[in-house]
């Protein structure tokens, strides 16, 4: 910078705000008297060519859209080598300081909104995407009237403007999923998301999703479900809530197609005069289910008919694993999938996407189960080296170990996410209390490694299974002891156990078989037969009509769980198939396998 505190012929007068990419400045043009805004770019990247040319690049993009609710340049140059841009001084603030002083209500907001999703629509007809959309970005010049800025920014930074260093371009707590995962090519619906994510903290001054670090915030907005706004604002119209799930739909043909169509609804909203559902509910209703928004009442899960599970194909092969995949789980929201690996790691996927989201690196030897804790917001891992590790899934990081005298062969929340009850090799089922971490009792009574737990869904009943041959029922109210005899039946080891949804109905795996008892009479009602080696996994599909069954002889198995009939048998693991496990709307399936490569199926259902 010149001396005498210019910039160019531009006479500084103080600092408005600093950042990563720039500096900007409250400046005097001398030639018109005016109050100007003076954007420098930092001296540390002056000698980057690639950050020179974005600048001047950006200046350019919004010189060429020349929309009347963007904050207009009125020259570009550069001082001392040091590039400049001139803009005009938004002396109104932004919109970050107006919320933080207080939430707007509904019409204080919608003429903001209009303004800037015209501004957003007329640049995504010009292929151009904003791609930085934030509160911080919206500007008001003195009379009130909101101005988008910092446009061309995000759209031309793919080469340094990131956060993890993967690439990944834009502000985490307000980008859209496909930005979170890094796909570059992006079109106007990530800014329609990021235009909802304005809307929801405009109304509630809270964030949708809270994370301790930026990656955290990235990754629930892949994975969360999207937040209600009236259990945090409940004195909003009940139509809002429909309106941020139309803007903040996980995938971007569930949402308005355009800023405008989501303006639109908002003004119709405040106006008490929107006669009809909003987007999201319309369409919803002709593209896919809203397992992925916050389940409501009316909400359930998808049937699967034994005879339309014939219509199976892998959509993805999720590929990063280096050893044996043992063991997978989805979220509860059926899109972020777990894996544990004798890789010793666990990897979180976006399942529907096929997008991997991280590796969890904390156990010293192989992992063998994978859980998730009923909200979703845990992940519980655990291994040979005897030891359950806690994870916050939207941080990525690991909250507190878990040792045991013996290898952790599964592990299992409760249906309240209170306890988590692990399966030892010692024969012990060892229980814990989830926020604590305190050890709430051990139970005993089988003779050999336990291989496997669960909770029934009713909340009455934990079942254990063990290289014993034996499966245990334990009164899940307090755990106090041993519900009725053991079910017995087979005749090898039981690999695998797994309750219908219902809770009425228990299966298990082991010697080429399924068996299916009657949880309440430990009555044998069914046996599944047609497996040519050990049944290692078994998975119930939401409504409980389809029984999947993963085993060493390298396929999958599809039965009709009312009547044992076999199905479908998935073929393309070139090793075992070690663990299975529905998608909560029962759309997926996905298969971890010896071969270290995750399949999932894409399922037709009615």
């Amino acid at each position: 910078m010149s001396a005498a505190l210019k910039i160019g012929r531009y006479e500084i007068e103080g600092e408005l705000g600093s950042g990563g990419m720039a500096t900007i400045y409250l400046a005097l043009d001398p030639f018109t008297k005016r109050k100007v805004a003076v954007k420098v770019l930092p001296r540390q990247f002056t000698h980057d060519p690639q950050f020179r040319v974005r600048f001047q690049r950006e200046a350019e993009v919004i010189a060429a859209l020349e929309h009347p609710h963007i904050v207009a340049i009125y020259d570009f140059g550069e001082d001392d080598d040091q590039p400049y841009i001139v803009m005009r001084y938004m002396p109104g603030g932004t919109l970050l300081k107006k919320v933080a002083a207080k939430p707007l209500a509904v019409a204080e907001l919608v003429p903001i909104v209009n303004r800037i999703a015209e501004a957003l629509d007329d640049a995504h007809a010009q292929n151009i995407v904003h791609r930085d959309l934030k509160p911080s970005n919206i500007l008001f010049d003195g009379k009130g009237h909101a101005y988008l800025s910092d446009f061309g920014i995000a759209k031309i930074s793919e080469a340094t403007a990131n956060f993890t260093g993967t690439g990944v371009i834009g502000t985490p707590e307000y980008m859209s999923p496909e930005q979170a995962r890094g796909i570059k090519d992006v079109d106007g619906r990530t800014d329609v998301y990021s235009l909802g994510v304005v809307i929801f903290h405009a109304l509630t001054g809270q964030l949708p999703y809270k994370a301790d670090t930026p990656m955290g915030a990235a990754v629930a907005h892949i994975t969360e479900p999207v937040p209600n706004i009236l259990r945090i604002k409940p004195d909003l119209p009940p139509a809002c809530d429909s309106i941020i799930r139309g803007a903040m739909a996980k995938h971007p043909e569930d949402r308005y197609p355009t800023a405008g169509e989501l303006a639109n609804d908002l003004a119709q909203l405040a106006a008490g005069k929107l006669d009809r559902k909003p987007y999201i509910v319309r369409a919803r209703a002709i593209t896919r289910s809203s397992a992925e928004t916050e389940p409501s009442a009316a909400q359930s899960p998808t049937t699967i008919m034994p005879e339309t599970s014939k219509d199976v194909t892998v959509l993805h092969m999720l590929k990063g694993h280096t050893h044996h995949v043992v063991s997978v789980a989805f979220g509860p929201q059926g899109q972020i999938l777990a894996s544990g690996s004798t890789d010793k790691t666990v990897r979180l996927w976006n399942a529907r996407a096929g997008q991997a989201i991280s590796t969890l690196q904390k156990h010293t030897d192989g992992v063998w189960s994978v859980t998730f804790s009923p909200d979703g917001s845990l992940l519980a891992s655990g291994g040979r080296d005897s030891t359950v590790v806690v994870w916050d899934v939207a941080a990525g990081v690991s909250l507190r170990l878990l040792k045991h005298k013996g290898g952790v062969t599964s592990v299992a929340f409760s249906t309240d996410g209170a306890t988590l009850a692990v399966g030892c090799s010692d024969a012990t089922v060892q229980l814990w209390n989830t926020n604590t971490g305190e050890p709430l009792r051990t139970l005993r009574g089988h003779s050999s490694r336990v291989t496997s737990v669960v909770f029934s869904s009713d909340k009455r009943t934990l079942a254990s299974g063990a290289l014993d041959g034996t499966i245990r029922l334990w009164n899940a109210t307090g755990i106090t002891g041993q519900l009725r005899p053991v079910l017995e039946g087979h005749t090898n080891y039981v690999w695998c156990v797994a309750f219908s949804p219902d809770g009425q109905w228990i299966a298990a795996g082991t010697d080429k078989t399924l068996r299916l008892w009657d949880v309440s009479t430990g009555k044998l009602l069914r046996v599944f037969e047609g497996h040519a080696s050990a049944v290692s996994s078994i998975a119930f599909s939401p409504d409980g009509r389809v029984l999947a069954s993963g085993a060493g002889d390298k396929t999958i198995r599809l039965w009709d769980a009312s009547n044992s009939q076999l199905v479908r048998v998935l073929e393309g693991h070139p090793a075992e198939v070690n663990s299975v496990a529905f998608s909560s709307d029962g759309h997926l399936l996905a298969s971890g396998g010896a071969d270290g490569v995750i399949r999932v199926w894409g399922l037709k259902t009615s």
